[in-house]
């Protein structure tokens, strides 16, 4: 959780490496843990899923959707999430952040 002392508000912020998890995982950690799970303080009504990736060969399946790249992932997982029943009924303001951390000079 990030505090600002200034805002009386609270932005949880999930982080998952995505290399290891699968798609229906991924779209699990923004649904319930990061909608439901973290953003049940009223006062919590933006969050953050930050997707680290350490490798560039990775691709997934979300629900039928194939999904290559982590950045690709993040908008992805965004778009469905956003769709939600429950995320659009609560009226959360919720983001999918991406980093990838592998040296793409190596890959010339």
């Amino acid at each position: 959780m990030v505090y600002r002392t200034q805002i009386d508000a609270r932005v949880p912020i999930e982080v998952k490496v995505v290399d290891k998890l699968s798609g229906t995982a991924l779209i699990k950690a923004f649904k319930k843990q990061l909608i439901s799970q973290y953003q049940r303080d009223r006062k919590a009504t933006h969050g953050i899923l930050l997707l680290i990736g350490l490798k560039e060969s990775k691709s997934w399946n979300l629900g039928g959707r194939h999904v290559r790249g982590i950045e690709n992932l993040g908008k992805a997982i965004r778009e469905l999430g956003l769709k939600d029943t429950e995320v659009r009924r609560k009226g959360i303001r919720a983001d999918v952040v991406t980093l990838r951390l592998w040296d793409s000079s190596s890959l010339d």
